[in-house]
């Protein structure tokens, strides 16, 4: 994006991400005023929007599970273009005399330590999706107003709040430094969990997204003892 930015080509190129994708994307994006399209969790829905955006320059698009696409050539995640975009900062680096990993560092430091992490909770059988049923109504019931003795300060119930995006089983809890997503899963019989915490260094937040991850569980748990008696 900085490369793009300085040959003043950047305007009117687009990314796009989804919901439980690191906020740190966007945070880049916004910075050197990349517009920045938002979708539900999925290549597929990354590959609508393309479809969708005629006007602009498609840029990039990523995702949660190691997911990149570098090229509109395509509508899922493509390592080929993703390799190319890697082997492009590598070069970049050697030619600054940097490593990679300090020039991840560099990120970090001007616009945050994003930290990420993904539970997976499992129900077995019949029983269990019915748990999992009775674990999202109880979440919607009597939301968590404080996680890990941190304020919530805003709800999304991607299934019943207005928003741009099209209706889907998802509920996200935002606070200072915090996200966390919360969905049962469409292909197994689980309950997904994902969890982001931004630190002002490396130690902080591993701190906290540990804290966080802990916290969330037990919260959960304890609202709904009767449905983690196998979890």
């Amino acid at each position: 994006i900085s490369e793009i930015n300085l040959n003043s080509f950047l305007l009117p190129y687009y990314g796009a991400t989804t919901i439980v994708t690191t906020d740190l994307i966007e945070t880049i994006a916004r910075y050197f005023g990349l517009d920045i399209h938002i979708t539900l969790i999925g290549f597929k829905y990354i590959g609508e929007t393309i479809n969708n955006i005629k006007d602009n320059k498609f840029l990039f698009a990523a995702e949660e599970s190691y997911g990149f696409l570098a090229s509109s050539n395509v509508r899922d995640k493509d390592a080929f273009s993703s390799l190319i975009v890697a082997l492009e900062v590598a070069s970049y680096c050697k030619e600054n005399s940097i490593t990679v990993r300090s020039y991840l560092d560099n990120i970090f430091k001007q616009f945050g330590y994003y930290k990420h992490d993904t539970i997976n909770l499992f129900f077995e059988g019949y029983e269990g999706l019915n748990k999992m049923k009775r674990i999202m109504k109880k979440m919607r019931e009597e939301p968590l107003e404080i996680i890990n003795e941190k304020k919530v300060r805003k709800i999304i119930d991607y299934l019943y709040d207005k928003t741009d995006l099209p209706k889907s089983n998802i509920i996200q809890f935002f606070g200072e430094n915090f996200k966390i997503t919360i969905r049962p899963s469409g292909t197994e019989s689980k309950i997904k969990i994902y969890i982001q915490v931004i630190g002002r260094n490396e130690q902080e937040s591993v701190i906290m997204l540990d804290s966080f991850k802990n916290s969330f569980i037990e919260q959960l748990k304890s609202s709904s003892p009767d449905l983690f008696d196998n979890n």
